[in-house]
């Protein structure tokens, strides 16, 4: 089933991440990906409204006000404000993100489902790493978090999934909007009411991961889950999205080595959008092209760091080890 009606792209922003939801919409217009977009805005000012939709069909949509949840926990609400759109396939991108070229044949995929990137062994070995009993396999989702998830979602006894998805980036065809529907009531009877002011909740075991732990949990034992797609948007070196976080610190404040490719990629977007004559926000000093020997020694000085502290960790680990033995 390949669909003929036009993607719409939805992402998530308060007042923190204008300038990060900026740059997602001006990557999308400079490489010309055909697709609406809608902005889930949480608290805007009309300044900061004005800016992103000057861009082309572009809209900012008032989130709920009866949410006082983290902005993450929005990301079904962002989903389900396209549903009156004539779309077949919604893709939500996180706000930290660039698209690198013209994505727009890998926003329709071929048949309705949910297209989101499966989490390998090894990667969920470490997100689950303090959560396995003493002799439970590693590289699954933990015994103890699944009995959490099958209590709460209370359908399916045993796991669909062997693997977790990750819970940004992704696209679901409109026949599935029930499950965008039911991962967005589920979120409200089991995550926090109120901000933790991160995407984390460090006190909870089944859903540390917030609105990622939720959609799992969805997946993994309720009767409505869409089959899930193979991802498309890590397939084309020269079209991909490229996430820029997670993880601190922010490219705003500061580049990290690892992210430092993707700084010329933005500056030549932000010129561009200069030239076709957009409003551009207030820039800050890491993207500011005057300053771009200082954004490259400081995202080297910031990994020397990091492998300082690295290497110091690890040298008291072994320290530890041979004092225990």
């Amino acid at each position: 089933m390949k669909t003929t009606s036009r993607p719409t792209v939805v992402t998530i922003t308060d007042r923190n991440y204008v300038l990060a939801v900026y740059i997602l919409i001006a990557s999308l217009r400079y490489h010309r990906v055909d697709c609406r977009i809608n902005v889930l805005g949480v608290n805007l000012s009309a300044g900061e409204k004005r800016l992103l939709e000057q861009f082309a069909d572009t809209a900012v949509i008032d989130g709920e006000t009866s949410n006082s949840g983290n902005a993450a926990t929005r990301k079904a609400e962002a989903i389900l404000s396209a549903r009156d759109h004539d779309t077949d396939f919604i893709t939500l991108l996180d706000g930290d993100c660039i698209v690198t070229g013209d994505i727009t044949p890998y926003l329709s995929p071929d048949r309705p489902g949910i297209m989101s990137r499966l989490k390998t062994p090894c990667e969920d070995a470490d997100v689950f790493r303090d959560h396995y009993g003493a002799e439970e396999r590693q590289g699954g989702v933990p015994e103890n978090i699944l009995e959490i998830w099958r209590r709460d979602v209370g359908e399916r006894q045993e796991s669909a999934i062997q693997n977790t998805v990750i819970g940004g980036n992704l696209t679901i065809h409109r026949d599935h909007l029930g499950f965008v529907e039911r991962w967005q009531t589920q979120m409200r009877e089991v995550l926090p009411s109120t901000d933790p002011g991160m995407a984390y909740d460090y006190d909870s075991v089944g859903y540390f991961q917030m609105d990622e732990s939720v959609l799992n949990s969805l997946l993994a034992f309720s009767h409505e889950a869409p089959p899930r797609l193979d991802y498309l948007f890590n397939q084309d070196k020269e079209a991909y999205v490229a996430h820029l976080g997670p993880g601190k610190p922010r490219f705003w404040e500061l580049w990290r080595f690892d992210r430092l490719r993707y700084h010329p990629q933005i500056m030549r977007i932000l010129e561009w959008a200069r030239r076709e004559g957009h409003d551009l926000p207030e820039l800050p000093w890491t993207l500011r092209p005057l300053n771009k020997p200082f954004v490259y020694l400081g995202a080297c000085a910031h990994q020397l760091r990091e492998l300082a502290r690295r290497t110091t960790r690890l040298m008291l680990r072994d320290v530890r080890r041979l004092l225990a033995s």
